[in-house]
This record gives C-alpha cells, sequence and structure tokens, in this order.
C-alpha cells in the first residue's frame, strides 16, 4: 500500500513540476509574495501602441507542498495609471494592479513597466501586497 501511494505522489511531482516548468514568463525582480501565493508569472504579453492597453495571461500558482493551484486571468494594463485596476481573479477575490514609469513604447521595440499586484479579500475586505517586479514585452 506505502508503495502504492508513494509511486502515485512521484508521478503527480513530476506532472506538475513539468506544467509549471512551461509557464513562460515575462515577469522579473519579483520580491517577495503574500496571500499564499508563492509564485507569480506574467504570460503572453502584449502592448497596443494605438489604444495604450496590454493583455496579458496572469498565472497565481499557489504552492503547498504537492497542492498546486493554477488560476488563470486576462487583465489589461493602463499606461501610466495612478490607480489600481480592478480585475475579478474568482468570486472572493480581486485582483489590483498598478503600473508605473513604460519606458519603450515605440511600435517593434520591447517596454518595461513597474508593476505592483494586490489581493483583496471580498469576505473578509483584507487587502495584501502579492508582488511586486518588472515586465517587459514587444510592441505591436
Amino acid at each position: 500500500m506505502k508503495s502504492i501511494v508513494f509511486a502515485a505522489t512521484l508521478i503527480l511531482l513530476v506532472f506538475v513540476s513539468g506544467c509549471v516548468n512551461y509557464l513562460p514568463t515575462h515577469f522579473s525582480e519579483v520580491s517577495h509574495t503574500t496571500s499564499g501565493f508563492d509564485e507569480f508569472k506574467i504570460a503572453s504579453g502584449r502592448w497596443d501602441l494605438n489604444s495604450r492597453t496590454g493583455e496579458y495571461n496572469l498565472y497565481l500558482i499557489n504552492n503547498l507542498g504537492a497542492n498546486i493551484q493554477v488560476l488563470s486571468v486576462d487583465v489589461t494594463i493602463k499606461e501610466q495609471t495612478d490607480s489600481m485596476d480592478p480585475v475579478t481573479v474568482r468570486p472572493e477575490g480581486l485582483l489590483h494592479i498598478q503600473t508605473e514609469g513604460f519606458k519603450g513604447l515605440i511600435q517593434g521595440e520591447a517596454y518595461t513597466a513597474n508593476v505592483v499586484i494586490y489581493y483583496e479579500n471580498l469576505d473578509s475586505g483584507v487587502k495584501g501586497l502579492i508582488t511586486r517586479g518588472k515586465t517587459t514585452g514587444l510592441v505591436s
């Protein structure tokens, strides 16, 4: 019985680690995370020079031993915003994204921006910093 449980756990860990490793990311300089999320990644970043908005696929990875939960949500980030734009992550919470310092907004070139991400629990009203860092991508 113990060998069956061990084999199943090993297979699960190999599968999960393979999934996590294949998540592309354009996010760097992560300082720390809270709210139970151990990793934060932005994937598939695209910036539209005309509308001044970018669409991102966000991954919040909750890693508690073998219990890994991946949440994916599409987000619009506005240029040089001073306020946090709320984005629904799941029914009980909001993801707030604050961006500043966009550089390189020339078509065909790379851009960088500082990003601060907050999580708000709608039931308790508690807000916590998830992560801060720098995002990069290409201007389309």
